[in-house]
């Protein structure tokens, strides 16, 4: 399982070889996309509509009733997807790849580089971040992507999230970057690679390899035992929840 979308009603989830999980009370609904495409990104817009993206341009959408697929017009990986708001949402994936549906249309537009990008999140429709191989991040701020400054690494960025106005987070490698609207400051809670990073109102939670998970609710970083060594990729948070997928079909959940 790559990736998770937490709401109050529970979760989304996708993974590889086509699988879209829901939560429902206590059940769990499993659905397979046609062609059984690698899932790679999920997102939330409330707890009736969620997107989900993967390989060779793979977009779909659940309307409440049925995941549905989307035409996205592109046969590029898409990497991630953030979800703007009711029948909004933006993916990006390899080359730079950038692709906006809303109201059931799908543009592409340039993503500011060629290098592929690999997480998405917004503050709002108008300013939204987005992070990739080699260290790149670039952001919308309502006409087009275009780079930015950049935390001091190389390394791929794979996963951004912003718990407040002045903090934008990073993950790359072991290293965990927060801008706080001036400058970068740079936390490295393990000598293992992070995958993600997600969090909920002063809260801020990454994860990684081997079943590692830290709180940050400052000063700096402190782990928290998750009860599996399965790597993980996914992270997300409700007011009542925390939610992590990875390896062998892993769902973990915790109460905050």
């Amino acid at each position: 399982i790559r990736a998770v979308a937490g709401t109050s009603a529970g979760y989304y989830a996708a993974g590889q070889s086509g699988v879209l999980l829901r939560s429902v009370g206590t059940a769990v609904l499993s659905y397979t996309a046609a062609g059984t495409p690698d899932f790679f990104g999920v997102s939330a817009a409330s707890p009736t509509e969620a997107w989900a993206v993967g390989d060779v341009g793979t977009i779909y959408q659940f309307n409440g009733t049925a995941w549905q697929k989307v035409v996205s017009g592109t046969g590029s990986a898409l990497r991630a997807v953030w979800a703007a708001g009711p029948g909004d949402a933006w993916a990006v994936g390899d080359a730079g790849t950038v692709v906006h549906v809303k109201n059931g249309s799908a543009s592409s537009m340039s993503g500011g580089t060629t290098q592929n990008l690999l997480s998405v999140w917004g503050m709002s429709a108008t300013d939204i971040w987005t992070v990739g191989a080699a260290g790149t991040v670039v952001r919308y701020q309502g006409s087009s992507f275009a780079p930015v400054t950049a935390p001091a690494t190389t390394r791929a960025i794979t996963s951004v999230f912003g718990n407040l106005a002045s903090n934008v987070w990073m993950v790359a490698g072991p290293d965990v970057f927060v801008w706080n609207g001036n400058n970068y400051q740079k936390y490295t809670p393990s000598l293992s690679d992070m995958t993600a990073v997600g969090g909920f109102s002063t809260e801020v939670y990454v994860t990684g390899s081997k079943g590692q998970l830290y709180r940050y609710a400052g000063p700096g970083f402190t782990s928290v035992e998750t009860g599996t060594r399965n790597n993980l990729y996914g992270i997300a948070l409700s007011a009542p929840t925390l939610w992590l997928v990875g390896d062998n079909g892993s769902v973990l959940s915790k109460l905050r």
